[in-house]
This record gives C-alpha cells, sequence and structure tokens, in this order.
C-alpha cells in the first residue's frame, strides 16, 4: 500500500475475538491501527460488538471504551443474556452483522470516490455475495 491510499476498516469483533483466542493470542488494537495508519491514510476504523443488556458490568466494556477514545468508530448492538439449566450464562445478538453490512455498503455507495483499499475483518463466507459488488467500485479489498 502507498501513501496515497485511502483506507477504511471494518472488524467484526466477535469473530476476531473468537478467532484470536483460539489461536491462543491477544490482539494489539493500538498496533492495528499504527499499522495501517503507515500504509496510507486510515479514513475509519469501525468496530462492530454486541453487548449484554442490563449487565453491571461487562468484561467487554474496558475494550469498548479504549478503542472509542484512540480513535475507532465503536458500533453495539444489544445482546440478551439468558442462563440455561444448569446455571449456565450465554448471550445471544441478532443483527449485529446488519450495522456491519449497512456501513459497508453505504461506503461502497458514497464512499468508494475518496476510498481505494477497504479491510475486512468478518466471517466472509457472510460477505460473499456483497464482495462481488465490492470488487467494481474498490482498488482492492483485504
Amino acid at each position: 500500500m502507498s501513501d496515497q491510499e485511502r483506507i477504511a476498516l471494518f472488524i467484526d469483533g466477535a469473530n476476531l475475538y473468537a478467532t484470536a483466542k483460539s489461536l491462543g493470542f491477544d490482539i494489539d488494537y493500538k498496533r492495528l491501527l499504527r499499522e495501517f495508519q503507515s500504509r496510507g491514510r486510515l479514513v475509519r476504523a469501525f468496530y462492530y460488538t454486541a453487548l449484554v443488556e442490563d449487565q453491571e458490568y461487562s468484561s467487554i466494556r474496558p475494550l469498548i471504551d479504549w478503542l472509542d477514545y484512540n480513535g475507532f468508530s465503536v458500533i453495539t448492538k444489544p445482546a440478551k443474556e439468558f442462563v440455561d439449566s444448569l446455571g449456565r450464562r450465554s448471550s445471544h445478538s441478532s443483527g449485529c452483522g446488519r450495522y456491519f453490512f449497512h456501513d459497508l455498503v453505504g461506503y461502497v455507495k458514497v464512499g468508494m470516490d475518496f476510498l481505494n483499499v477497504v479491510v475486512l475483518v468478518h466471517d466472509f463466507h457472510e460477505l460473499q455475495h456483497l464482495l462481488g459488488g465490492l470488487f467494481f467500485k474498490a482498488n482492492r479489498i483485504l
């Protein structure tokens, strides 16, 4: 990438977290931002995630606050928490991907005149049909 490239970064936080956890490492988000800033003009860095409703403390809240303070555009979706018959807690969020897709399509329609690199961190099988249209607009999709 050159200094002239205009970059937008779209991160599905849940997928990135699950992948990093399964591989046994942590993500250095400050370094991630610096890396893309060094490769061109980082126009926007989006981070999408779900938050459990009505929870006094969420383990992801400090990360979300840090990301928001340090230059990411954080988009959250409410999630509902359920307790099963064994007392185990789990959460479910429907539609977080909708925000991701909506913003991505919005940038394709309006922003591709000033963007030429789109970086997607998402489960790509969900994006398969959308990517076909993006290739006609963007110079590169990573």
